[in-house]
């Protein structure tokens, strides 16, 4: 395991790996702005699970991949980070591209989504991880045939119940 600031990471021009994008995507249009509106109260702790949690790179053909750790990811490509941020030590290790998996970034993200589950759209997280899973990975990852609302929330630690309760809730909003 290195040791490596953001500021090195945004010079390398390290990218997010095309196996994940979609994930990432999720991350930052559906609970990145949310934590963002906490007035920081979230996103400073996010930050700091980010800045203490092991990155994995994939080293692939000239390239870096980013094989998990959304938030890094979010602000080696931010432009406006302050000095402290920028200067900030992280932990890498480095990976094959047979050892980075489409599972490392899923699961890290479904305990993202567990735990801002309460200020979450958790409808529409779901359809989009539903869309992205195919029959396949979801057997690989889940031992199960289908990404069902059931499944889901038993990965992020609530009842269907409080599931369907919030999906009205937010659509009558």
């Amino acid at each position: 395991m290195d040791i490596t600031t953001i500021a090195k990471l945004q010079k390398k021009g390290v990218l997010i790996s095309p196996v994940i994008a979609n994930l990432f995507e999720i991350y930052t249009v559906d609970i990145r702005p949310v934590l963002d509106k906490q007035k920081n109260k979230h996103l400073k702790l996010e930050q700091r699970r980010a800045f203490f949690k092991p990155t994995l790179i994939v080293k692939s053909e000239k390239k870096q991949l980013l094989a998990n750790n959304f938030e890094l990811y979010y602000l080696i490509k931010s432009h406006n980070l302050d000095q402290d941020t920028f200067k900030q030590n992280v932990l890498v290790s480095s990976l094959t591209e047979e050892e980075g998996s489409f599972g490392i970034a899923f699961f890290e993200l479904l305990e993202i989504i567990s735990r801002y589950k309460a200020i979450l759209d958790l409808s529409i997280i779901y359809t989009k991880l539903n869309n992205i899973l195919t029959k396949d990975m979801t057997q690989k990852l889940l031992k199960k045939n289908n990404f069902s609302i059931r499944t889901f929330c038993a990965l992020i630690g609530i009842t269907e119940r409080t599931y369907h309760i919030r999906r009205t809730k937010s659509l009558k909003l």
